[in-house]
């Protein structure tokens, strides 16, 4: 019956995940893509008792790579699973949204194409061209767009560079 239990237990949470990492978008990689590699894990599994050493075993565990953890939406920083900021290129110019721990965005402010026109294409400084909340849309020197946000909770600040909307 315990072990039943645990089984079930273990179904809904792995059930749970799965759904969370559906809700976010993420890859779901199978092994023997570039996403998984076979690791030796090394495991203590107890201690000799007449020589007091530890008895190690090695196995081979899969092991998912954290670079593969994308977004799958139309954001133009669909590849950065730790951004705290999505950046949206669209018909109206370029939408930014404020993302929590879990993903969920908030909407933070549309720079209109009329806006980000204004800015030459390759200003002789960074240029700002719009913002709200401690977020903002830059025209760099190189003519690329730069969206900075706020500090986060370790005090760092996300920054994401991309070519423009086209």
């Amino acid at each position: 019956m315990t072990l039943q239990r645990n089984t079930l237990s273990l179904a809904i949470l792995l059930g749970i995940m799965l759904l969370s990492m559906a809700k976010l978008g993420f890859a779901q990689p199978v092994p023997g893509s570039d996403c998984w590699v076979q690791e030796d894990v090394t495991e203590e599994v107890g201690t000799n008792p007449f020589t007091g050493v530890a008895i190690t075993t090695t196995t081979k565990k899969w092991v998912f790579q954290s670079k593969c953890a994308v977004i799958r939406d139309e954001r133009m920083n669909w590849k950065d699973s730790h951004a705290t900021a999505a950046v949206y290129c669209n018909s109206a110019g370029v939408d930014v949204y404020r993302l929590d721990w879990s993903g969920n965005g908030t909407f933070i402010f549309r720079a209109t194409l009329a806006e980000i026109n204004k800015v030459p294409a390759t200003p002789a400084s960074n240029t700002l061209i719009d913002g709200a909340g401690g977020f903002a849309l830059y025209r760099l020197t190189s003519g690329e767009l730069q969206v900075n946000t706020p500090p986060n909770w370790e005090g760092k600040i996300y920054e994401y560079t991309w070519a423009g909307c086209q």
